[in-house]
């Protein structure tokens, strides 16, 4: 945390250290390589057993070990052992905490580089997961809007990535949530957790939307702040392999108010899932009085899928996504 958090990162990858671990240090800026060689001899000051490691990004592609070439990769990081439990350290990103290998290389094979110790190792982590629970209390206004309060706690990697928009500004946070929707206000955020790696990053904000109007009634979704609005699977064909990064579940659930004298028109209570259950959705609403209470579960139970079973996951995400955007409906109660 001392390095990362006095260290910034030049943008640049590399192998080795552009500039030294010293001079680095004195302008307090470098290089992937840099940063993670002044970590590296930090550790090996108190008597840690740390090594470097080549690596390669996800950008950067797969390594093949059958064929070890320098130029299969493109930066160095840190791998720690102690009891036996192996730690991937990267000083540059601000966000991982010590207990995660950084998402950018996991899946990938990598290269302990010291002359007793050195030799290949993965970089697994199959205990982690992406998890983000999303907590809704809703109210429909009269006026053709929906206003609400959001609860939302991010765990393990869903904090990494939340926090990155959080701390660069809160503009960037509110874009992040916003996903594209100009018509949405966000206001009154309250984040709590950004400084301790053992608890979720807990966000709060206030946020108001238009309703969607069509044939005589107005409607909505409650899929809000998940990222899930845009299909990624469209192509008929694909050739490569389908990487999610880590297991990963999320949430919505929360409630309704709606006005005195206006009714719901609900989906369908669901369950959906991959044919070998992997990626399981779960949907449920119900009303009492004028109170309509849902809850939207998602879970990813295995994070890597060969390609030959694309279209098994192309046509899953059809309906997923169809599902997730189901619009809710509601409308004046008819007189008797």
């Amino acid at each position: 945390n001392y390095v990362a958090k006095k260290m910034t990162w030049n943008g640049d990858r590399g192998i080795y250290p552009a500039s030294g671990a010293r001079i680095a240090w004195d302008k307090k800026t470098g290089n992937e390589a840099d940063i993670n060689f002044i970590l590296l001899n930090l550790l090996r000051d108190e008597g840690i057993h740390a090594y470097p490691i080549l690596v390669s990004t996800k950008d950067n592609g797969t390594v093949n070990t059958d064929y070890p070439f320098l130029q299969q990769f493109n930066t160095t990081m840190v791998c720690v052992v102690i009891d036996d439990k192996k730690y991937i350290l990267n000083a540059a990103d601000k966000y991982n905490p010590v207990y995660h290998v950084p998402s950018n290389v996991l899946h990938n094979d990598a290269y302990v580089v010291d002359n007793t110790n050195g030799g290949w190792i993965i970089l697994s982590d199959n205990n982690s997961t992406l998890r983000n629970d999303v907590l809704l209390n809703l109210r429909i206004s009269p006026r053709d809007s929906l206003t609400g309060t959001a609860v939302i706690n991010s765990y393990d990697y869903a904090k990494n990535k939340t926090l990155g928009f959080w701390e660069k500004d809160t503009n960037s946070f509110i874009n992040y949530y916003k996903a594209g929707d100009s018509l949405m206000q966000i206001k009154n955020i309250e984040v709590e957790g950004a400084d301790m790696d053992s608890v979720s990053l807990e966000q709060k904000f206030d946020f108001a939307m238009r309703l969607d109007s069509m044939a005589g009634h107005d409607s909505f979704t409650v899929n809000f702040f998940q990222g899930f609005k845009r299909n990624p699977f469209v192509t008929r064909a694909r050739n490569t392999d389908i990487d999610f990064n880590y297991k990963r579940s999320y949430k919505i659930e929360g409630t309704v108010v709606v006005p005195e004298g206006y009714v719901f028109s609900l989906p369908e209570n669901l369950k959906l899932s991959m044919p070998d259950s992997s990626i399981v959705l779960e949907k449920y609403f119900g009303v009492a009085d004028s109170v309509l209470s849902f809850r939207i579960m998602l879970n990813y139970k295995r994070p890597y899928y060969d390609a030959k079973v694309y279209p098994q996951i192309e046509d899953f995400y059809k309906k997923l996504y169809s599902a997730l955007n189901e619009k809710i409906a509601f409308m004046k109660k008819q007189n008797p």
